[in-house]
């Protein structure tokens, strides 16, 4: 598995960009960014279990010019 983060506070992402995998079971499942951003905020942690809708990270919108 991997050992290095998708993603670091400061990256920009794309829509739908992997920025990390949720692994649930044996299945590891991509978490994709919902709108183009700039990650501003890492809220979950490696191994920490997350609910249905739980923050994994925080993006603040790129404006469009």
């Amino acid at each position: 598995m991997r050992n290095a983060p998708f993603v670091n506070i400061g990256d920009t992402v794309r829509k739908n960009d992997v920025v990390g995998l949720l692994k649930t079971g044996l299945i590891y499942a991509p978490v994709t960014a919902p709108i183009e951003g700039v990650v501003s905020r890492i809220v979950a942690t490696d191994g920490e279990m997350l609910g249905f809708g739980s923050p994994v990270m925080e993006l603040e919108p790129v404006s469009a010019e």
